[in-house]
C-alpha cells in the first residue's frame, strides 16, 4: 500500500473523532477546518517519515477519550451550577414563605457548603479507596508500575 493512499485510509476511518478532537479545541467552525488541516498535515508528514501508525492511531483515541470525559464533566457542573440557581432564585423571589432576601441567602449558602463538605466527606471514605485501587490496576496492567 502506498503512502499516499495509507493516509488516506487514515484520515477517512478517523475524520469524525478528528472533528471531534477540533470542535473541543475550538468552537468556531471555521477555525476547527484550520485545526483539522494541520492534524492532516502533521499526519501526512508522519507518514511520508514512516512513524509508527498504530501508535498515531492510539494517540488520537486517548486524545478524543480524554476530551469527551472533561466535556462530560463540565456539562455536569453547568447543570447544578444551574440547578443551585434556580433553587435560590426560586426561595429569593417567593413572597408567601415571608423570609428576608439577605436570610435566605445565608440560609441557603450555608446548606450548600454543608452538603458539599458531606458529600466530599463520604466520596473520600467510600469510593476514594475503590478508585485508587482501580488505577493502581490498571497501572499494573499498562507495566507502569
Amino acid at each position: 500500500m502506498k503512502k499516499e493512499e495509507k493516509f488516506n485510509q487514515i484520515v477517512a476511518e478517523n475524520s469524525e473523532r478528528i472533528k471531534r478532537i477540533c470542535a473541543y479545541y475550538n468552537s468556531n467552525a471555521h477555525d476547527q477546518k484550520d485545526i483539522f488541516q494541520e492534524v492532516e498535515m502533521k499526519l501526512n508528514n508522519e507518514i511520508m517519515e514512516n512513524q509508527n501508525l498504530i501508535e498515531i492511531i492510539n494517540r488520537l483515541k486517548n486524545e478524543d477519550e480524554r476530551y469527551a470525559a472533561l466535556s462530560k464533566r463540565i456539562q455536569i457542573v453547568y447543570w447544578i451550577l444551574l440547578a443551585v440557581i434556580l433553587i435560590d432564585a426560586g426561595l429569593s423571589l417567593n413572597t408567601s414563605l415571608s423570609f428576608e432576601f439577605i436570610s435566605v441567602q445565608v440560609y441557603f449558602l450555608g446548606a450548600i457548603v454543608l452538603a458539599t463538605i458531606i458529600g466530599l466527606l463520604f466520596w473520600r471514605v467510600r469510593y476514594k479507596p475503590l478508585r485508587d485501587a482501580a488505577l493502581y490496576l490498571i497501572r499494573e496492567i499498562n507495566g507502569e508500575n
